[in-house]
């Protein structure tokens, strides 16, 4: 059973996930020089392309740290989306997704 309120994530699955944090929706990489921002909060939101069949108000986001060479490099957190911007100074075919501080929040 997964514990919506583990902050420790010592129960790390084979494929790197806590086993006690939520079901992701979508896996998503994140560059080094964007990680901190999104785990302190000072970044509550991901401009992504909407090439996924469509990120959706929610929907739990798996943000996996990735170094200058694509390599994952053993960070991750989830958020779950709380406002899907399209159009409106958004680039066509382009989202920005407004995220909750993190992943339990609800929708």
């Amino acid at each position: 059973m997964r514990d919506p309120d583990c902050e420790v994530h010592e129960h790390l699955m084979g494929d790197g996930r806590c086993s006690c944090g939520p079901d992701p929706d979508h896996e998503l990489k994140v560059a080094t020089e964007f990680f901190d921002a999104l785990e302190d909060g000072r970044k509550p939101f991901e401009v992504r392309k909407d090439d996924r069949g469509g990120f959706k108000v929610g929907q739990v986001l798996w943000l996996r740290e990735v170094n200058i060479l694509l390599k994952y490099t053993g960070r991750s957190v989830y958020r779950r989306i709380t406002f899907v911007l399209k159009g409106w100074g958004v680039e066509k075919g382009y989202v920005c997704l407004g995220l909750s501080p993190n992943g339990r929040a609800q929708p």
